[in-house]
């Protein structure tokens, strides 16, 4: 008997979608049995047991989200779509460690303000009643990897926390906004060299993640990106003007976990450079 097992491939990728959803959907309904929106007791069975549930059902997904991409189908095809998931599966993967692993004993509180959706002034927390509340709470978990909308929001010090603030000095602007799209392209054709290639990649990098965000959270005030190729030094390109979707995991996972066991800040930072280093070499 022949079997197809082509089927298979996307009866995997269905699979695993559905559970990290199902990871999202009971966070946000764990969360609404907490304070303040119920009084029950964290330290209750219910609640225990509910949190074994997540944190088992995150890690079983995380390890076939990443086992995924390594399927005999998947690893024939073509060598930059190959690349991308592979890349797409890690992140996604330390994300949804990082949520059901790590902060299934008190899941992070949606936040909304109470005049204007892109003021961040007085902010409360949002309802977790219906359904919709529910969906939405697991929505901007799924796509915001910088948690703005959450209680554990990533600060970038340093830079300005919104669009307003950037595009104050507008020569600057014109000039860190127009300038490398035109340059860039122009250094890799007249000298086309290792450095200008790698530049030109990251801003391929920023104008792709750039413009997901666009998409997913066209009034999000906060820009994902401060002008990277203004950097001053390695340091503030990496913590001020790139992304910081991958800090909240690197924290969790690498920083906190490493500090808390040998009490030495150096450990936790080559820890946290080393699970960022795993995260470039699959790619």
């Amino acid at each position: 008997m022949v079997y197809n097992t082509g089927i298979l491939v996307p009866l995997a990728a269905m699979s695993i979608g559905a559970s990290y959803v199902c990871v999202l959907y009971l966070l946000a309904y764990k969360r609404s049995l907490q304070s303040p929106y119920a009084n029950l007791s964290k330290d209750t069975e219910g609640s225990k047991a509910l949190q074994r549930v997540v944190q088992a059902l995150a890690v079983v997904s995380a390890v076939a989200m990443l086992s995924f991409p390594h399927h005999p189908w998947i690893t024939t095809t073509d060598p930059f779509l190959q690349s991308g998931l592979r890349v797409l599966c890690f992140f996604y993967a330390c994300e949804l460690l990082d949520l059901g692993l790590t902060k299934a004993d008190k899941p992070p509180t949606r936040l909304i303000s109470k005049d204007r959706t892109d003021d961040d002034s007085e902010r409360q927390p949002a309802p977790m009643q219906t359904f919709r509340d529910w969906t939405i709470y697991s929505w901007l978990l799924l796509t915001e990897m910088r948690y703005r909308s959450f209680d554990i929001a990533v600060q970038q010090k340093g830079r300005p926390s919104n669009v307003t603030e950037v595009t104050l000095d507008r020569k600057q602007h014109l000039l860190w906004t127009a300038g490398p799209p035109i340059l860039l392209p122009a250094l890799v054709f007249l000298l086309p060299s290792h450095a200008t290639k790698c530049a030109l990649l990251l801003l391929v990098i920023q104008s792709g993640l750039e413009g997901i965000h666009t998409v997913l959270h066209r009034r999000c005030p906060e820009p994902v990106f401060f002008r990277p190729f203004s950097a001053a030094s390695l340091s503030d390109f990496w913590s001020i003007n790139w992304h910081a979707g991958a800090t909240s995991f690197l924290q969790s996972l690498a920083y906190k976990p490493t500090l808390k066991l040998t009490g030495s800040r150096p450990a936790a930072v080559l820890a946290a450079f080393s699970l960022t280093g795993l995260r470039m070499s699959i790619s």
